[in-house]
């Protein structure tokens, strides 16, 4: 093997090589270290700037403000007022307790029917005749000065009272109506099983459960159509358990005297009298229940679309009486009739309505009944007037 010599060709390239590579090397790194540097510089550089342009906006923000003070606005509400007057060291305005916050909308009035309005006004204008009267619970001394004016115009004058029973306790009757008044006759119609225990005398009468009380009712005017007391007070067996109803009682019994048709009611409005026209009942609770959705509140429904259609149908198969537009109703189940209002319609009318309420035990006809009432005994009165 014979070693290259010294200074041939490829010793020259090979350190020629290794020169450039070197060079290379170094300038690579320090361009890498000059990139770095710059960016180092240029960010250092943008910084200040930003600290110098704050620092003369906040100069000039300074020096502008002694100038010009613009007013605050107005806090929304108290509570922001006193936060920014706790923040500036002040102690609260007289602006700072004034409420600048824009009042809510006012909501829209619910719409109420007017058949609702009538019930309200009619509830309370019985309860303030009642407040008028003192509010007496046991109404006894106001039937016997009625039943005393009565009898001075008529000796014999008689007064009945035709109770609706289904499950209340009756002793009540002792003392609403004792026995020692003359001229007084308490009828008791029970739907229940529940024993009458009252100690006075009534004339009692067992009923199948159908219809309500108003079936009750004209019951009791089919039987003692041609017999009638002059003047007839219709009850519910739970009168002196709702306050109501007493008072209505006792409403009735102070215009007992002056009674020529029913009692109580108040005329119906033309708005009232069109909607109630068009009156449905799909479902009730009783009186002392939870007005709540059930089954039991559910009404059998009529086979007439409408209170106005069975007003109407009721009232027209009496011949040679005039329809008039419904005048009122009475609520509750209590009310009292004059017997020449009664026996002024035909039999035949209250046998109608009679079938009407006989088919359940809750039917929507006995609520159209409710309000038949007054158009059914105010009809001599109208006639009247009207010959008048």
């Amino acid at each position: 093997v014979v070693a290259p010599r010294c200074g041939s060709k490829a010793s020259s390239r090979s350190k020629l090589f290794h020169a450039v590579s070197n060079r290379v090397r170094r300038m690579g790194i320090f361009a890498i270290f000059l990139v770095v540097l710059i960016v180092a510089v240029s960010t250092f550089d943008m910084s200040h700037r930003t600290d110098t342009r704050k620092h003369v906006l906040k100069e000039h923000f300074v020096a502008t403000s002694t100038e010009v003070v613009a007013p605050l606005p107005q806090a929304p509400d108290e509570t922001l007022n006193a936060t920014r007057n706790k923040e500036v060291g002040g102690a609260p305005s007289e602006q700072s307790n004034v409420n600048t916050t824009k009042p809510p909308p006012t909501p829209k009035p619910k719409y109420i029917p007017a058949r609702e309005k009538y019930f309200r006004a009619y509830k309370a204008w019985i309860l303030g005749e009642y407040a008028k009267n003192g509010n007496v619970s046991n109404p006894v001394d106001t039937l016997r000065k009625s039943l005393a004016i009565m009898r001075e115009d008529k000796s014999n004058a008689s007064v009945g009272v035709v109770v609706a029973h289904y499950k209340e306790d009756l002793s009540w009757l002792d003392e609403w109506f004792p026995e020692d008044i003359e001229g007084l006759n308490v009828y008791v119609y029970s739907k229940g099983n529940e024993y009458i225990n009252c100690s006075r005398p009534v004339q009692s009468f067992t009923l199948p459960n159908v219809g309500m009380c108003d079936h009750t009712y004209l019951t009791h005017i089919l039987r003692k159509y041609e017999e009638l007391d002059d003047q007839l007070l219709f009850l519910t067996d739970s009168v002196p358990f709702l306050t109501y109803k007493t008072a209505q009682v006792d409403f009735i019994l102070h215009k007992m005297p002056m009674n020529k048709g029913i009692v109580p009611w108040r005329e119906y409005n033309l708005e009232t009298a069109l909607e109630m026209d068009s009156l449905n009942v799909p479902e009730y609770c009783q009186a002392g229940t939870n007005n709540v959705k059930s089954s039991r509140c559910q009404t059998a429904r009529s086979e007439f679309r409408n209170y106005g259609a069975f007003r109407r149908y009721m009232l027209r198969r009496e011949e040679g009486r005039k329809i008039v537009r419904s005048r009122g109703a009475v609520y509750w189940g209590v009310f009292g009739a004059a017997k020449e209002a009664i026996i002024w319609r035909r039999k035949q009318l209250y046998e109608n309505l009679l079938d009407s309420l006989s088919q359940s035990i809750h039917p929507e006809n006995a609520h159209y009944m409710e309000r038949l009432w007054v158009d059914t005994f105010l009809g001599s009165i109208l006639e009247e007037e009207e010959e008048e």
